[in-house]
């Protein structure tokens, strides 16, 4: 029988199996920092169980996307979500988004970056205290950094852009937020986001 076994790490013994998870195709998992845990499924779905709560589905992709990748922010309040986008039955090219867990709405259906055939050159980074999130490429020189900082609220502001001029290698947000540190091929460059 399919399903995801949760295992208790001291006892060595299965804590929960979750067999209503769809788990013939499991590809991805991850923990926000409240430790739910997130799955993806085979029916192009992003599942969450938290121990003690019911399993439930927070995103349902459009038919115009394949999930490739997420991660939930610390918080559990965001999710970005990487996937194919998919025109006339073919895969056009991987695209970002940015979903609201809470009021479970797409809030960025697609973060501007440039648009390739093949792989996924885009990386996206949250803040430690959950009040921002950065998107940057890998690829070529010139590459921008997108930052999205975030109210008291958790509410999204105006997205901020920063080039570097070079292949961004890393990024690293300073543990208040307040500064972004990006490696890149050519030398570590220093963005202050204030």
């Amino acid at each position: 029988q399919g399903g995801l076994q949760i295992w208790d790490a001291y006892t060595q013994k299965v804590h929960t199996l979750l067999t209503d998870a769809k788990a013939n195709a499991f590809s991805k998992l991850a923990f926000d920092g409240q430790n739910a845990l997130y799955f993806m499924t085979a029916d192009n779905t992003i599942e969450k169980w938290q121990d003690g709560k019911p399993q439930e589905t927070v995103y349902e992709a459009p038919d115009d996307l394949r999930i490739v990748s997420f991660a939930p922010g610390a918080d559990g309040r965001w999710l970005v979500i990487q996937g194919w986008h998919v025109a006339d039955g073919k895969m056009q090219y991987i695209k970002s988004l940015l979903f609201n867990m809470h009021d479970r709405q797409t809030v960025i259906d697609q973060v501007p970056v440039r648009q390739r055939e093949g792989g996924n050159t885009q990386r996206y980074l949250f803040a430690a205290q959950g009040n921002a999130i950065a998107f940057h490429e890998t690829e070529d020189n010139d590459n921008r950094v997108r930052v999205y900082p975030m109210d008291a609220d958790g509410k999204l502001q105006q997205a901020r852009d920063y080039v570097v001029p070079g292949g961004i290698i890393w990024a690293r947000f300073s543990p208040d937020a307040r500064h972004l540190f990006v490696r890149a091929n050519n030398g570590l460059y220093h963005i202050d986001l204030r």
